[in-house]
């Protein structure tokens, strides 16, 4: 193996590959140029505004003032975008909701600015006197925080927005400057928190030359046209050193000259790299997919999620046992649990001695009902059922198959974990033997339904909220379909696209579809449609059969972009949450979807707490009542029980393709031989 030392390592990242096309001739790169300079390369567009400031990193850029302003604002917002070591920032001041607020700088101290916050969280003011001719244009505080507050505890800092324009100094046309300058409320540089550049202010500069015989239109304004020429700028980062660490360098005479830290370079290149790399995706058009926190606010869920990990994280890492990575699982589950926990406080009367954590069970004056406790089906390692045990949230999981993890758990814990699998009532027909290794399906009335990567179990998920009346979360990960089997998931049930069929227009159940989707519900490969092509059945020929199928087959263009007319196609996950939401719908189910802030590609949570019961349902439990039903050992009503089977025997049959006799016969062929390890698990 060849080692390399020194200035003799190749730079994995600085290594630029060409791609070529079948000629050998370069493919010019889509993605953005980031070419920074410093030192003496760099050109001041300004006066710096004390000596001490320092430019330590400049890139030319192409995008406009806007674009810079929306990417600032969207990194003051979300610091973890530029640093992992940060969880969020609270916003505990903004000019644009402050009606007092004015762009004078006038305003401030001496007239009482943000009086009403503490001293500690006003705005600090970023030595006024030295930026004479900028204009303020924001005015923000935020309240870092960071993902260890053992290590370091939050920090306060004003962000400030400020606008001037210039005579170009080649006299060709004038100059638009927009800065951020960042003001850490720390007084000295050993109070500086480990995540933030020991500086006394961080300040971003965009300079944009616009031509005098041109204004930019609003399109260009906005980014949607790109003009170099026009809209060419540069990019721009300056430090303010804190005075005490600059007296004490006596390498130079002159304190500007003195030398930035290395560590402060490595900063200033991620953090302009990134402003210049969101602010170009934006310009070529980038919009955001993927949107956490849809259901619980982000805070709320990080505070949570904080106080678990302090207090489980650590034990529960050094006591691993499974051959899986601690750093994945362990801090996966934290999250899933302390998601859980913040739906279980908007939706339940928490636990006895958790009410002064939480409140006293009430919401907008309502009582809310008693926590009815949870189940966790395919529980895999137990984690997350001893967290919330643990946390005073009574419930229980099972497993087909009994992990190494369960071990490290106390007796009370262990005691409620199980090795059983799950054959739901309808499944079993004459197969029943009263195995105790068998679940039927059936919990306490209006037990919580965890699923979490459930596989097997995930798409009976909904179904078996619907015979408990229980709310449920479910977070997919493989796809199996109600017999238990691999397969890949259509985007709805075939329940749901009838619906739509029947009453296209008024249905809301789920996305209608269009002509241009395949009529399996599902969007397929062109040889996948070849294979549902059915050559054998009555009406067309031979011929007619082989016109088909040149018919299918789409002609080569020699290229290997997407067309841009051919929808893109869905991934096997996002078909799989589309049709656990099509399955939830057709038991009544509103589902609800949110991304976890959780260590996984397969973050997709779909919660179901929101249920209508159909009129059918309504006048089935009138005539149950009214017939005088008979009531079985679990207190559920025999009768209504039976009837609330039938349509979910009705969508296994209609889902399958065959009887739910053949259905319960191949799933319990399939869950015997889970308890075995490495056959998989539910």
């Amino acid at each position: 193996m060849t080692r390399y030392i020194g200035r003799d390592m190749p730079n994995s990242t600085s290594t630029n590959t060409v791609l070529k096309d079948h000629n050998g001739t370069p493919i010019p790169s889509t993605k953005p140029s980031f070419k920074p300079v410093s030192g003496s390369l760099i050109k001041n567009l300004i006066d710096l505004p004390t000596p001490l400031c320092q430019s330590i990193l400049q890139a030319p850029c192409a995008f406009p003032p806007s674009l810079f302003s929306n990417v600032l604002l969207n990194i003051i917002r979300n610091p973890n975008l530029t640093s992992p070591l940060l969880f969020r920032a609270d916003i505990v001041y903004d000019s644009e909701t402050d009606h007092v607020f004015n762009a004078d700088w006038a305003w401030g101290e001496e007239n009482g600015g943000a009086k009403w916050l503490k001293a500690e969280l006003r705005p600090r003011w970023p030595r006024r006197e030295e930026w004479e001719g900028w204009k303020v244009q924001r005015v923000l505080v935020r309240k870092l925080v960071p993902r260890n507050e053992r290590r370091d505890g939050t920090m306060v800092q004003t962000c400030w927005f400020l606008r001037r324009t210039d005579d170009d100094r080649d006299g060709i046309g004038v100059v638009e400057h927009n800065m951020v300058v960042l003001v850490p409320h720390v007084d000295v540089v050993e109070e500086m928190p480990f995540y933030h550049p020991a500086v006394e202010q961080l300040a971003f500069l965009h300079s944009r030359r616009a031509s005098s015989r041109s204004q930019a239109s609003p399109e260009q304004s906005e980014g949607k046209i790109e003009n170099r020429e026009e809209q060419s700028g540069t990019l721009t980062l300056f430090v303010l050193p804190f005075s005490n660490s600059i007296t004490s360098n006596n390498s130079t005479q002159n304190p500007s000259l003195a030398p930035i830290p290395d560590k402060i370079h490595r900063t200033a290149h991620i953090l302009l790299q990134t402003i210049h790399k969101h602010a170009t995706g934006l310009q070529s058009g980038y919009t955001k997919r993927v949107h956490h926190d849809r259901l619980i606010p982000q805070a709320q869920y990080q505070n949570t999620y904080s106080r678990l990990k302090s207090k489980y994280g650590r034990t529960i890492s050094e006591q691993w046992v499974e051959v899986t990575d601690p750093g994945k699982h362990v801090f996966e589950d934290l999250g899933i649990a302390s998601w859980c926990i913040e739906v279980w406080r908007m939706l339940y009367e928490l636990p006895p001695g958790l009410e002064e954590e939480g409140g006293h069970g009430e919401k907008d004056g309502k009582k809310r009902p008693p926590f009815p406790g949870f189940v966790d089906i395919g529980c895999g390692n137990g984690l997350l059922t001893y967290i919330f045990l643990s946390e005073g949230y009574a419930g229980w999981g099972f497993d087909a198959r009994e992990r190494k993890t369960w071990s490290i758990f106390p007796p009370e814990i262990r005691s409620k974990l199980e090795q059983r699998v799950l054959v739901p009532r309808i499944l079993q027909g004459e197969a029943n033997e009263e195995d105790a290794r068998w679940h039927d399906g059936y919990f306490e009335p209006g037990t919580f339904i965890i699923s979490n990567h459930a596989d097997e179990l995930t798409a009976w998920t909904p179904l078996l909220g619907y015979l408990n009346d229980s709310s449920w979360m479910a977070i997919p990960c493989c796809s199996h379909d109600l017999g238990g089997k691999r397969f890949r998931a259509p985007a709805s049930s075939r329940g749901m696209v009838a619906r739509e069929k029947i009453n296209p227009e008024t249905f809301t159940g789920s996305p209608v579809r269009t002509e241009e989707d395949d009529e399996d519900q599902n969007v397929r490969l062109p040889q996948q449609r070849l294979l549902s092509l059915d050559l054998n059945r009555e009406g067309p020929t031979d011929s007619t059969a082989n016109e088909k199928l040149k018919n299918t087959q789409a002609a080569e263009t020699g290229s290997l972009a997407r067309d841009s007319k051919r929808k893109k196609m869905p991934s096997a996950y996002s078909t799989l949450c589309s049709y656990l939401s099509s399955l939830s719908h057709e038991v009544g189910y509103t589902p609800e979807e949110d991304i976890l802030r959780i260590p996984s590609t397969r973050n997709t949570c779909i919660l179901g707490r929101y249920r209508s019961p159909s009129e059918t349902e309504i006048n089935s439990w009138v005539h149950v009542r009214e017939a005088g039903a008979t009531v079985d050992g679990d207190g559920v009503m025999a009768d209504e029980r039976t009837r609330k089977e039938e349509p979910i025997k009705a969508i296994v049959e209609r889902e399958m393709k065959m009887s739910v006799a053949d259905v319960g016969v191949e799933w319990i062929a399939r869950v015997e031989g889970l308890s075995v390890k490495g056959t998989g698990g539910h």
